[in-house]
């Protein structure tokens, strides 16, 4: 891809301070060579990550996770779907291995595999003891893992059909429900990415106990609430 420039993709590093950008920067500059060599969909890739970190930053009082926490996110968000250059049913595993083939610069071994695991739950079958790769991390980074991969598979549902028309998603965190209120990018939403949404918000729901519930604002067929 001859026009890939890591440095449009700045609106993933965090606010906080040089360093801790500094930090960001190097982890996700693996991720961006990795994606440059392998085939892929860089605007649906840019979308979900997008939308996945900004989902992190606004439950960040509800998860307590830290700049750790948001680098495998947004990597495993950027990777996620490396795995259909070698097979699509399977691509999310096979993004997974992709991502355990090499070092990542910036993560240390436990954080890659991680960043891997994180990518292969964005799809299919949810995390299970059953998992090898995933029964090599600790309890606390499981369910990290679970977390973070609950966000993921609702970003990537947002953008089940690859039109990137949601623009701005804001997180509202109630007793009985965690709100997504979705504004169109053009106008209108497209139904299939409000159901997918729905549809892979099972690990979320389970790991933040809490029903997802998406608002769309008004100017489009995809208005209304969904997920009551």
């Amino acid at each position: 891809m001859r026009d890939f420039d890591p440095l449009a993709w700045d609106w993933l590093l965090p606010l906080e301070g040089t360093n801790v950008q500094s930090d960001s920067r190097s982890r996700l500059q693996s991720a961006f060579e990795l994606l440059h060599g392998i085939r892929w969909e860089p605007e649906h890739a840019k979308q979900v990550a997008r939308l996945a970190v900004s989902v992190f930053d606004q439950l960040r009082s509800v998860h307590g996770l830290g700049m750790e926490g948001r680098d495998i996110l947004a990597t495993a968000a950027l990777l996620h779907d490396v795995g259909w250059a070698i097979d699509r049913k399977q691509h999310h595993k096979h993004s997974m291995r992709l991502i355990l083939k090499d070092r990542l610069d910036g993560f240390d071994l436990r954080q890659q595999l991680m960043v891997a695991n994180v990518a292969r739950y964005h799809r299919r079958a949810l995390p299970s003891d059953e998992h090898r790769p995933y029964c090599m991390l600790g309890q606390e980074d499981r369910e990290t893992v679970c977390m973070l991969a609950g966000i993921l598979r609702i970003a990537d549902g947002l953008d089940r059909a690859h039109t990137q028309d949601v623009g701005s998603l804001r997180v509202e965190w109630e007793q009985d429900a965690c709100r997504l209120v979705l504004t169109p990018m053009n106008g209108s939403l497209n139904e299939i990415n409000v159901q997918g949404a729905l549809q892979k918000a099972d690990l979320f729901e389970a790991t933040f106990r809490r029903p997802v519930r998406i608002v769309c604002q008004p100017g489009g067929p995809g208005s209304g609430v969904r997920g009551e």
